[in-house]
C-alpha cells in the first residue's frame, strides 16, 4: 500500500461492521443517518444506500413489491434490470409499447396506455421508466392516479435522473410520490460508479418485507468508501447543485440546429443531454476528433451528455452539430412481438446456441439487448421476428454491444416435438 499512496484514503475509509461503524443491512447509526440525509434530498419517506447500481435498487423494490405469480406491468423500453425482480420473484411481466419517433429512433413511456393496462388487469405493480436514457421524462400524474384507484404499486426506474430537482430540471419523487423509485448518483449525481439511492414512499410493502428484500439482494459486507462517496455526493448537490445544473443546461443549450432533438408537447427533457440525428462510426470518430466521447451512437441518432465535470464545451461541437441535417422519415413501427412463454419459463427452460440469422422465428431464452442503452430489443419467451432481427443487426453496426450474444449465437428454447405455435401480443 505504501507505494500507492493516492490509494491510502480509500483504504483508510476500507472498513467493515466495526462498533460505530453501524450494520447496512440494519441501520442505527451512522448509515441510517446518511441514508436520512438521502431521503430528504430527495423527498422520500426512507432510502437506502445502494453499492449495486441502479441495478441493485430495481431488484429490490420488484422483490418487495411482488409475490409469485403477480403481474408486473411495465413498457419495453424498460431497462434490462427488470428481468432479475421477474427471475427472483416469479412475476408475469406483461409489457405496453412505446410511444416513439420513428424519425430520431427516440421512444418514450406511453403514460395513457400504462394507466389503461393498469385499470383493465389491476396489477399489483407498475415499472416506468422517468427519465429515460434520452432524458425524456412524462407526466406521472394520470399513472399515479390509475394505481391509487387500482391498489396497485408504482414503482419509478430514474436511474438517469438523480440530479432532477435542481436548477431549471423538475423534482421527480416530491411530484408523483411513487413507492419505490431508483436515482443512479454514478450517472448524474457525481458519485463513483455503482453508487445509487433506492427510495421508498408511503407503506404499500410492510417494513419486514422491505428490510427483508433489501438484505436479500445486498451484501453483508458493503463498501464504505462507496457509501461515504454517495453521502459526499448528495451533500455537493444540496451545496450547489442547483447553481451548477442551471450553469451546465445553459451551456448545452448552446448546441442547437435542425439535428437536435426536440420532444413534442407534455414530456418535459433533461437540458444536459442532446440528442443528434447523426450515427455509425464516422460520425463516432468525428466526434472523437473535436475530443468529445457520444454517450451512446444508435441507429438513428447519438446521444451527448454533460455531467457536473462539463465546465466549456469543445471547440467545433457546436458547428458539427448545426451542421447536421433533420432526420429523414423513419420505418413503420413492427408490430408488438409474439410471446410465446412467460419470461421465467423461458429463461429456465432448456435451450440451444442457434446463430442469430438462424433464429428467426425462434423462441428466445435470454434478452436481446443493445447497450447502451441497455433497453432489451426482445425478451425471454418472446420470438425472434424479422423487424427485431434488422434492428439489433442495425444496432451493432452502429457500434453498440448486443447482449445476449455469444459469439454470434444466442439462446433460443429448444422446441417440444408437436408443439403448436400459438401465441400472445405483448
Amino acid at each position: 500500500m505504501s507505494e500507492e499512496p493516492e490509494l491510502a484514503p480509500w483504504f483508510a475509509l476500507d472498513q467493515t461492521e466495526l462498533d460505530g461503524l453501524d450494520d447496512w443491512a440494519s441501520p442505527q447509526g451512522l448509515i441510517r443517518q446518511a441514508e436520512a440525509r438521502l431521503a430528504r434530498h430527495y423527498g422520500l419517506d426512507e432510502a437506502a444506500l445502494l453499492i449495486g447500481g441502479s441495478s441493485q435498487g430495481l431488484t429490490t423494490a420488484l422483490l418487495a413489491a411482488l409475490d409469485p405469480g403477480d403481474v408486473l406491468i411495465s413498457h419495453r423500453g424498460a431497462h434490462r434490470a427488470l428481468l432479475h425482480g421477474v427471475l427472483l420473484t416469479g412475476a408475469r411481466l406483461r409489457l405496453v409499447e412505446d410511444r416513439s419517433d420513428t424519425a430520431w429512433g427516440v421512444s418514450w413511456p406511453d403514460v395513457d396506455a400504462l394507466a389503461a393496462a393498469v385499470r383493465r388487469r389491476r396489477p399489483r405493480a407498475v415499472l416506468v421508466t422517468s427519465p429515460t436514457y434520452n432524458g425524456l421524462a412524462p407526466d406521472l400524474g394520470a399513472l399515479r392516479r390509475a394505481c391509487d384507484q387500482a391498489g396497485s404499486l408504482l414503482l419509478v426506474d430514474a436511474a438517469h435522473g438523480a440530479h432532477f430537482g435542481l436548477g431549471p430540471l423538475p423534482p421527480l419523487a416530491s411530484a408523483v410520490r411513487p413507492d419505490f423509485i431508483v436515482f443512479g448518483l454514478h450517472k448524474s449525481g457525481g458519485a463513483p460508479t455503482a453508487g445509487a439511492v433506492l427510495g421508498r414512499v408511503g407503506h404499500g410493502v410492510s417494513d419486514q418485507r422491505w428490510l427483508g428484500a433489501r438484505r436479500a439482494v445486498g451484501t453483508s459486507s458493503p463498501s464504505y468508501p462507496l457509501m461515504a462517496a454517495i453521502e459526499r455526493a448528495v451533500m455537493r448537490l444540496e451545496e450547489d447543485g442547483a447553481e451548477a445544473m442551471t450553469r451546465l443546461a445553459a451551456l448545452m443549450a448552446t448546441v442547437e440546429g435542425p439535428s437536435v432533438f426536440r420532444p413534442p408537447a407534455g414530456l418535459k427533457a433533461d437540458p444536459t443531454r442532446v440528442t443528434v440525428s447523426a450515427s455509425g462510426a464516422r460520425s463516432r470518430q468525428e466526434l472523437r476528433e473535436l475530443g468529445v466521447d457520444a454517450e451512446y451512437v444508435a441507429s438513428r441518432h447519438l446521444l451527448l451528455l454533460g455531467t457536473l465535470a462539463t465546465h466549456s464545451l469543445p471547440s467545433g461541437l457546436g458547428e458539427w452539430v448545426a451542421g447536421r441535417a433533420a432526420p429523414g422519415p423513419g420505418p413503420v413501427p413492427p408490430p408488438p412481438p409474439v410471446r410465446r412463454m412467460e419470461v421465467r419459463a423461458a429463461f429456465f427452460a432448456r435451450s440451444e446456441l442457434v446463430a442469430l440469422r438462424r433464429a428467426r422465428g425462434r423462441v428466445l431464452a435470454v434478452p436481446l439487448v443493445p447497450s447502451p442503452p441497455g433497453v432489451p430489443s426482445l425478451w425471454p419467451g418472446e420470438v425472434l421476428d424479422s423487424a427485431r432481427l434488422a434492428e439489433v443487426l442495425a444496432a451493432a453496426a452502429a457500434g453498440q454491444t448486443v447482449l445476449g450474444l455469444d459469439g454470434g449465437q444466442i439462446p433460443v428454447v429448444v422446441e417440444r416435438a408437436g408443439a403448436g405455435n400459438e401465441g400472445q401480443r405483448g
